[in-house]
């Protein structure tokens, strides 16, 4: 239900950025390699998914027990109300079942937190929606098949000039950079947040030891 609007490179396709923009009048698609799918109303998008335009592998075929090491980054603007955006890794483009607000047009009612769905999502949340546990209407959630987070905080980054951690709202129409960054051998995501406009932070906001070779 946001306007948001994310200025993304995936992987090794970092000579190729592309520009999306989510409004809630928007039907067109998105140029390749990325493209744009939505639900509608009349008047406004329910929820919208912009895809990278090709698979990329991440398990690795030398050890079947790890993935390859990724990472990202990317800007993204919230202004308008809604449930937030993520960021998320699937084997699948249909998520015509998906339904919007607090599922974020990830899950629905029977499949939120299934094992088959292998899902890994990194959630800007910006509604709390006490039945999945969200610790706040402002936060950041590493998600594994499900919206109850395995890994969340509310939204903050590190400033390297204070050396603490300084809150951060996401809804705030400010352009904000996230880095999710995964290393298969150490098994770790990490998550980090900052203002456009302030050098990478020394610090994760997230960081968990997880194995992502099933998802």
């Amino acid at each position: 239900g946001n306007n948001l609007q994310i200025n993304s490179s995936l992987y090794n396709h970092s000579t190729m950025p592309r520009f999306l923009r989510v409004k809630p009048t928007t039907r067109n698609r998105v140029s390749s390699p990325w493209f744009f799918r939505s639900q509608h109303t009349q008047v406004r998008i329910l929820q919208g998914q912009a895809f990278h335009g090709f698979s990329i592998p991440f398990n690795n075929p030398n050890n079947s027990s790890n993935s390859f090491s990724f990472s990202t980054s990317f800007v993204f603007s919230i202004n308008a109300p809604g449930h937030g955006l993520t960021f998320m890794i699937s084997p699948s483009m249909d998520f015509t079942r998906a339904m919007p607000s607090e599922f974020l047009g990830l899950f629905n009612t029977s499949n939120n937190g299934n094992s088959t769905n292998r899902i890994l999502a990194v959630e800007f949340d910006t509604v709390k929606s006490n039945e999945f546990l969200d610790v706040d209407g402002n936060y950041v959630g590493i998600d594994v098949n499900g919206l109850v987070s395995v890994e969340s905080a509310p939204a903050a980054f590190f400033s390297n000039r204070q050396n603490k951690n300084i809150s951060l709202k996401l809804s705030s129409e400010d352009p904000i950079r996230d880095w999710i960054e995964y290393s298969g051998e150490d098994m770790l995501l990490n998550v980090t947040l900052a203002p456009l406009d302030i050098s990478k932070p020394k610090f994760p906001l997230l960081s968990r030891k997880m194995n992502l070779s099933n998802i």
